[in-house]
């Protein structure tokens, strides 16, 4: 690595954190979706960079998968868990390993458009201090632990700031749909909330970052975990954000989008882009029976909202199986639409 040039491609080490326990409820398609994206990870990254999958403890399926594409040297290395033992914990060992000096992460549920990497890599050149650099923006990686960011920012007379800025409505709709939440909500959020958008030798980023996707210095990051991480499955991510902010490091995002989240299942939209980019995209699988509960409550239709809460929270416990987004539960009755708010508090 050239100490003038900044990271190059051959720096980086690709890390995909994989769970996919079975082949069933929330995980139907699943398997379709680590495909594609650990195919658009290797087909849309530099040759010089090198993936590593971490494999959470999942089915013959998925390490057949994952085999192949080792024996295929599409994959340098898999590392692999007899159980799940967290994203939290998954990133630690693999963030300590040193590797390469720098570390593009992404969750096993990413799109990787054509030269998503390059545009990451140029902020992490332009900005030394930069900790977290994502491929896109989001309202949730952009509403903390931004402290250090905006103080520098504000400190270098090159860099101007609109914070006026927004992120562009569509963005957070496909976040939406990706991870079983109202697209109108978010949409609504989306033209109400101010996110500052930085202006810097001609490069324009969001502040904040997000966790399913982002590129930083190995062992920057490493220093910024939790030495007492807790033992989750999920979750527990701000921390690391709040202790790259303590730190002094910046979160960024770039303001062009180069990566996207597919949650459990590919996209008609995300599926023709993906079939036009030469990509083998997997026929989506019929939707699973209802287990006896969700058929219950598609004939109660004065569910209130707390209890339908309690059982989602159930759900996820039991590793997601069979969970029905909010949007779902809407669509049946279970729930009432919960209000927009226009940010004057007014509905």
């Amino acid at each position: 690595m050239s100490a003038d040039r900044g990271p190059s491609p051959a720096d980086v080490l690709a890390v995909v954190v994989v769970y996919v326990p079975h082949l069933r409820g929330y995980f139907t398609n699943r398997l379709a979706v680590v495909r594609l994206s650990l195919e658009s990870l290797i087909r849309h990254k530099p040759p010089e960079t090198q993936v590593l999958v971490f494999d959470n403890g999942s089915c013959p399926e998925v390490q057949a998968l994952l085999a192949s594409g080792v024996e295929s040297g599409r994959i340098a290395l898999v590392l692999r868990t007899r159980t799940n033992i967290g994203t939290p914990a998954a990133i630690r060992t693999v963030f300590r390993l040193g590797l390469r000096p720098v570390i593009a992460y992404g969750d096993d549920d990413v799109f990787y458009d054509p030269g998503w990497l390059e545009p990451q890599l140029e902020v992490l050149r332009r900005f030394p201090t930069a900790g977290m650099v994502s491929g896109v923006a989001t309202l949730d990686g952009a509403d903390h632990a931004l402290e250090a960011t905006l103080q520098a920012a504000r400190a270098d007379p090159s860099v101007r700031i609109d914070a006026q800025a927004r992120i562009p409505e569509t963005w957070e709709e496909d976040w939406a749909l990706s991870t079983g939440r109202d697209p109108a909500q978010r949409a609504a959020q989306a033209r109400a909330t101010p996110v500052p958008r930085l202006e810097a030798d001609g490069m324009r980023l969001f502040v904040g970052a997000t966790h399913f996707q982002y590129v930083g210095w190995a062992e920057r990051l490493a220093a910024c975990l939790p030495a007492a991480w807790p033992m989750s499955l999920m979750g527990n991510m701000r921390e690391l954000d709040e202790a790259i902010d303590r730190q002094g490091y910046l979160r960024l995002s770039t303001a062009d989008r180069h990566v996207r989240h597919m949650g459990n299942a590919v996209g008609q939209g995300l599926r023709q882009e993906a079939t036009g980019f030469g990509l083998t995209v997997a026929p989506p699988l019929p939707p699973p029976r209802l287990t006896w509960l969700e058929a219950r409550l598609r004939r109660i239709r004065r569910v209130r909202s707390k209890v339908w809460v309690t059982y989602r929270h159930i759900g996820r416990l039991l590793d997601g199986e069979a969970i029905l987004s909010d949007a779902f539960a809407q669509a049946e009755g279970l729930v009432e639409p919960r209000p927009i708010r226009d940010g004057t508090g007014k509905s």
